[in-house]
């Protein structure tokens, strides 16, 4: 898992048609993946269930976002809002 800050393309919201989550709500953008070092790369994102509950105010066309992100084959898939790091234990 990593924070991935994203630009988003247009957003479309759909209903999954088969399987055991028949009819949940998912969304996907084509989006642009800004990195650390500056560069970018288009990239797929999706967002399905409670994951995309978490953050459907976020997914907007044009608005650039921090979100918690995996990697799915080819597909940035989100799995929840921006979480901050925890502090290191002290000894």
């Amino acid at each position: 898992m990593f924070q991935a800050n994203i630009t988003l393309g247009a957003v479309s919201t759909k209903n999954t048609a088969t399987g055991k989550n028949a009819g949940q709500k998912y969304s996907v953008s084509r989006a642009v993946l800004n990195k650390k070092d500056g560069t970018t790369r288009e990239v797929t994102v999706m967002a399905f269930g409670k994951q995309r509950d978490s953050v459907a105010r976020l997914l907007r066309k044009g608005k650039t976002v921090t979100v918690s992100a995996v990697w799915d084959n080819r597909t940035l898939k989100i799995i929840g809002p921006r979480r901050e790091r925890k502090a290191a234990a002290q000894g």
